[in-house]
């Protein structure tokens, strides 16, 4: 039997002090993980400027982007 631990699923990200926390709020996932997230949530597409949440509104409670990016936009 191979007690050896299995390698992590990511690699750990050292972050400078101008990343702050960053690098916590905005992982990079790797596809493995992705794998065993779907299993809690649903894939959902959105089209360019469609809005997913609105700050004070009741939401979903995470999203996690497979492709693409998010813009934050003013109140």
């Amino acid at each position: 039997m191979d007690d050896a631990l299995p390698p992590p699923l990511t690699q750990p990200v050292m972050p400078t002090a101008s990343d702050g926390r960053r690098h916590q709020a905005f992982p990079v996932l790797a596809q493995a993980e992705v794998e065993r997230m779907r299993r809690f949530g649903t894939v959902v597409h959105f089209r360019h400027g469609e809005r997913l949440y609105t700050a004070g509104e009741t939401s979903a409670g995470m999203f996690v982007v497979l492709k693409g990016h998010v813009r934050r936009h003013p109140a």
